[in-house]
């Protein structure tokens, strides 16, 4: 009996398809777990990939924002100051904090890139971090890229040597205790060229020490003039690098800005204050002030031009309203008067005066401009408490007088002029000129001008080729 059921052979093939089905069921679930490992461990990676993708898309972005807005900002700033305080205003309003959304859909996931910048340094070049997050669901990324945005200067001006007072072409005179200190360039040598009396002498800019004249090696032994009982002469050296004047001409000539919008003259008389505000180069055939009024005017952060025909400030006060620069154009005539005033509470930078016109350009009284001033032929007489404060003044005038007053931080740059000084004027910082002369109690002192900000730009501006110049991405590993 035993021996026939052992012998029989019915159910095995259903034990055998059973066992199939198991072994089958076994290895599809084996191979759909497989499977699902797969495809959830390429979904992460995809996702993690795609949000690197984001991140970088992010910095790169606003990486190109802002090299669009620094190139724009270069065309339309003269100095570093405004350049760079513009940038700032921009990329900390406009781009810091931004979130760009505009990315196709992830799986219905909206991709998105937090940026954020930080400046990391204040000189030129100035450095800028942008760091940009790329975010997808729950998964993030962040990737930064260093920026390195550099101020050019736009102007042809020729470099000042240091420790040097006056850059004269033709004589040096200083009579009744004058002096100059600081070194003195004479530019075409010659008998007698340099003439000290009555106290009149040169000093190093330490005002302690003998001062240096430099000309040419062949007229080291005669240039001076001066009496057999002096002491402590200056000191006469030859030099085969004197300035060039010759490379100031390019400088004097400049022609009035144009513009796009004529605006009604303006006269403001009686008790009675008036503001404008410039949207763009404008043209008015007067401006006239009188009774200590104010005109203030509104400029933002951009720099306007304000083409005038007649300019009459007889008392009152010009304010320059905004972080931006106003270039006033005066045709014809300039007249100011009693204690009038042009940016007198703003800063140097914020105002640069033109004057085309043929009379005399004058200052006096307490009459005082803070800013650069250009005058193209006329002659100039400041006299008095008058004064351009600080800033540059660059003339093509024949003759220069100041009378008077202290002025700091001057560059006066009058290389066809007869530049005089009397009136116990002190003047601190460089005088370029055809002649120098001064008497009485005056002083020229030196003091380092930075020529970089000068805002009379002639020739091809510096190239905008090297103003931004971005590091590689890098991603930041937390």
């Amino acid at each position: 009996m035993i021996k026939v059921l052992w012998q029989n052979e019915n159910g095995v093939s259903l034990l055998i398809v059973l066992m199939t089905l198991v072994i089958l069921t076994l290895l599809g679930t084996a191979l759909a777990t497989i499977s699902f490992a797969n495809v959830k461990l390429t979904t992460n990676d995809r996702d993690y990939q795609s949000t690197y993708y984001i991140a970088e898309a992010g910095v790169n972005q606003a990486y190109a924002q802002m090299k669009s807005q620094v190139l724009v900002t270069y065309e339309t700033r003269n100095n570093e100051e405004s350049f760079f305080s513009s940038i700032n205003d921009y990329i900390f309003s406009e781009l810091n904090n931004q979130t760009y959304k505009n990315f196709e859909k992830s799986f219905s996931e909206q991709p998105k890139a937090n940026i954020t910048i930080k400046q990391l340094t204040n000189q030129n070049p100035r450095e800028y971090k942008i760091s940009s997050e790329g975010v997808i669901g729950k998964r993030t990324r962040t990737v930064e890229k260093v920026v390195e945005v550099k101020w050019v200067s736009k102007n042809a001006v020729p470099s000042i040597p240091s420790n040097v007072a006056l850059i004269v072409r033709e004589s040096v005179t200083l009579t009744g205790s004058a002096k100059i200190n600081g070194d003195v360039q004479l530019l075409n040598g010659g008998n007698n060229k340099i003439t000290l009396n009555g106290g009149g002498n040169i000093y190093h800019s330490d005002k302690t020490s003998r001062g240096t004249v430099h000309v040419e090696s062949n007229y080291v032994d005669n240039v001076l003039d001066v009496p057999n009982w002096y002491r402590d002469s200056p000191k006469v050296v030859g030099s085969s690098s004197l300035f060039n004047l010759e490379s100031l001409n390019g400088l004097l000539n400049i022609a009035p800005s144009s513009t796009s919008n004529t605006l009604e003259n303006i006269n403001i008389s009686g008790n009675r204050d008036q503001e404008i505000s410039l949207s763009s180069n404008s043209f008015t055939e007067k401006v006239s002030i009188e009774g200590s009024n104010n005109l203030d005017i509104h400029i933002g952060d951009a720099d306007y031009h304000l083409v005038v025909d007649n300019f009459n400030l007889g008392q009152g006060h010009v304010n320059i309203i905004g972080s931006g620069t106003l270039h006033l154009h005066v045709l014809d005539t300039f007249n100011i008067g009693g204690s009038s005033t042009i940016n007198k509470n703003g800063n140097i930078n914020q105002f640069n005066l033109y004057y085309y016109g043929s009379n005399q350009f004058k200052l006096g009284g307490a009459q005082r401009i803070k800013g650069s001033l250009y005058v193209k032929d006329a002659d100039i007489d400041i006299g008095g408490s008058g004064a351009v404060d600080g800033g540059y003044v660059l003339a093509g005038s024949s003759n220069l007088t100041i009378s008077g007053g202290s002025h700091n931080n001057l560059a006066i740059l009058a290389p066809n002029a007869f530049v005089t000084l009397g009136g116990g004027a002190q003047v601190n910082g460089i005088v370029i000129a055809d002649r120098y002369e001064a008497s009485g109690g005056n002083s020229l002192n030196y003091r380092n001008v930075n020529m970089e900000d000068f805002p009379f730009a002639s020739g091809e501006p510096g190239s905008n080729g090297d103003l931004v110049q971005p590091q590689p991405v890098k991603e930041i590993i937390e």
